[in-house]
């Protein structure tokens, strides 16, 4: 990815993981796993002064089109 900090590339990744398997077997586990991942990107100190911009060009960098 991008220049990304390590520690939130794999949060990124561990949470496209975790939302794939809750999507072929749904369990209380996976939803509260992808929960806590997706609070723990969203509070990352990355994202500190950026402009939500970042988070589209992100979004847009995962699905392989431009933001």
């Amino acid at each position: 990815m991008s220049n990304l900090p390590t520690d939130r590339s794999a949060v990124h990744e561990e949470w496209h993981d975790v939302y794939r398997q809750l999507s072929i077997r749904p369990s209380t586990a996976l939803r509260r796993r992808l929960l806590a991942l997706s609070a723990k990107a969203l509070v990352h100190e990355h994202w500190l002064g950026r402009s939500t911009g970042a988070w589209a060009a992100l979004q847009g960098a995962r699905h392989g089109r431009a933001a």
